[in-house]
C-alpha cells in the first residue's frame, strides 16, 4: 500500500517563526537593558538639558519681548504664536546658541550673561540628583518638562534680574518713537496739502516748468542725501512688505493706544504695526543684548540697510 510522505514545511515555518519571535524578544530585552544603563540615561539628560535651557530662555526671552512691544493686549493675544516666531527670525539657530556665540565672541551685555548663567544653573540643578543617581529614575523621569513650577521659577529669576523693569523701559521709550513717527508722518502730510493748496490757488502756475520753478524758490525739489531714522528705515522696508501682501490683514485694533483705527487691509497700518516689532527687537538688543548700544554710525547704518531691502 502506497503512503503519502509527510510534509514537515508547515512544521519549518512554525519553528521559524518561533525563532524568530524568541530573537525579538531577547532584542528587546537588550533594548530595554540598554536604556536602563546609566550611559544611556546620562547622555539622554545631557540633550535633555540642552533642551531645557532652550526652552527656559524662550519663556524669559518670549515674555520680556511681548511685554515690551508697545501694542494692544488683544493684538499680543491674538498673534502670541507669530511673536514667538519673531524671535526665531532673529535667532534662527536657537536662543541658547544665540547667547553663546555672543559669550564667546563678547558681543553680550551683562545682564545678558546673568540671564544665562542664571537659566544654565536652575536647569543644571534640577537634573543634579538624577545624573548622580541615575539607577532611581525611570526614563520619562528624565525628559524634561516645562511645566507650571519651572516657568515660575523662571519668572522669579527674571525678577531679581529686574528684566520687568527694563522691558517697561523699553517699552516707553519704543511708544514715543512710535508717537514721533506717526506726528512727523501727519505733519508732512499736513504741509503737502499746505503745499498742493498754495500752489493750486496762484494762477500764474500753469505749466509743469512754472511748478519745478515754486518748488524750487521753496527748497523742495533740489537733491538732498536722506537719512532715515532706524524706525524710518523699518517703516520704509515693512512698508513695501506690506503692498506685497505679507502681514495678517486684521491687526486687532494693535495700535488703539495711539489714536489710530484700524483698517481691514489697510497696509500702512499693517506696516506701523510690523515696524513697532521690529523697532522693539532693536531697542530691545541695545538695551540688554548687546555689550553696548550701538552708536550713531551703526544706527545710520542698520536704519540704510532696513531701507534698501525694500528696493
Amino acid at each position: 500500500m502506497y503512503v503519502k510522505p509527510v510534509e514537515v514545511a508547515g512544521k519549518d515555518r512554525v519553528l521559524s517563526f518561533i525563532e524568530s519571535v524568541d530573537l525579538e524578544r531577547e532584542r528587546d530585552r537588550e533594548m530595554e537593558m540598554f536604556r536602563n544603563s546609566d550611559v544611556y540615561k546620562r547622555n539622554l539628560m545631557n540633550k535633555e538639558c540642552e533642551k531645557g535651557k532652550e526652552e527656559c530662555l524662550r519663556h524669559v526671552m518670549g515674555k520680556c519681548y511681548r511685554n515690551a512691544i508697545p501694542l494692544s493686549d488683544e493684538y499680543k493675544a491674538a498673534m502670541c504664536n507669530d511673536l514667538d516666531g519673531d524671535i526665531d527670525k532673529h535667532c534662527p539657530n536657537g536662543l541658547l546658541f544665540y547667547f553663546r556665540e555672543g559669550l564667546k565672541k563678547g558681543s553680550c551685555g551683562p545682564r545678558c550673561k546673568k540671564l544665562y548663567e542664571a537659566v544654565c544653573k536652575e536647569v543644571d540643578q534640577s537634573y543634579e540628583d538624577k545624573m548622580v543617581h541615575p539607577e532611581k529614575y525611570k526614563e520619562e523621569d528624565l525628559v524634561f518638562k516645562m511645566d507650571p513650577e519651572m516657568q515660575t521659577r523662571m519668572d522669579v529669576l527674571a525678577q531679581d534680574l529686574e528684566l520687568d523693569d527694563i522691558t517697561d523701559l523699553i517699552n516707553r521709550s519704543v511708544k514715543s518713537s512710535t508717537e514721533s513717527e506717526i506726528r512727523r508722518a501727519r505733519e508732512e502730510k499736513e504741509k503737502n496739502k499746505e503745499l498742493e493748496k498754495e500752489l493750486a490757488s496762484d494762477l500764474s502756475i500753469n505749466t509743469e516748468s512754472a511748478i519745478n520753478d515754486a518748488l524750487e524758490i521753496r527748497g523742495l525739489n533740489r537733491p538732498r542725501i536722506y537719512q532715515p531714522s532706524v524706525f524710518e528705515g523699518i517703516m520704509i522696508s515693512r512698508t513695501k512688505e506690506a503692498e506685497n501682501g505679507m502681514y495678517e490683514s486684521y491687526t486687532y485694533h494693535a495700535l488703539e493706544d495711539y489714536g489710530l483705527d484700524t483698517e481691514e487691509n489697510n497696509k500702512m497700518y499693517q506696516a506701523m504695526v510690523e515696524s513697532v516689532k521690529e523697532f522693539t527687537w532693536v531697542t530691545m538688543e541695545d538695551a540688554f543684548l548687546r555689550a553696548k548700544p550701538r552708536d550713531l554710525k551703526e544706527r545710520r547704518t542698520l536704519a540704510n540697510e532696513y531701507a534698501q531691502c525694500a528696493k
